[in-house]
């Protein structure tokens, strides 16, 4: 999910839910305490330089039961952020503290509509140099012995 996409859902929204790949809602009471972007220059394991940009929403649960981030709110922050950081429109992650470490996701829409966390993935970005027949795309790793690429 893009920025303006999740800037048209919260204009549109009479409340603010977010569920967990699990199906259970972030507590209500969370909070919206970062908005960045965040830059990563990196050589994937075939040598090649690349370069990703995406956008990171922090949300923070406290013991503040009563606290509600109403959708307006958070569209106002989100527009506060866009003109002082001049953010582009760019994909969404989400940090979310876990049961113990934090967690990274992607922003999303179920097919309810609704704001979803999904799981981001790890992938070999250099197949073809690593050696990985098509057929084993699905393997975790892509730097197995004498694959010339680790």
């Amino acid at each position: 999910m893009k920025l303006s996409a999740l800037k048209a859902h919260l204009a549109q929204a009479e409340a603010l839910s977010i569920f967990q790949q699990d199906g259970q809602l972030i507590p209500a009471h969370f909070h919206l305490t970062e908005l960045g972007e965040v830059q990563k220059r990196f050589m994937d394991c075939g040598g090649q330089l690349r370069e990703q940009k995406e956008l990171v929403l922090q949300f923070w649960v406290a013991d503040d039961v009563e606290h509600r981030l109403a959708p307006s709110k958070m569209l106002k922050i989100i527009e506060l952020a866009e003109e002082k950081l001049q953010l582009a429109d760019l994909e969404l992650a989400v940090e979310y503290q876990g049961p113990n470490s934090l967690e990274y996701y992607w922003l999303g829409l179920n097919n309810l509509g609704q704001l979803v966390l999904q799981a981001k993935q790890t992938d070999c970005l250099a197949k073809e140099a690593c050696g990985i027949p098509f057929e084993e795309e699905k393997k975790s790793s892509c730097c197995g012995p004498n694959s010339g690429c680790c």
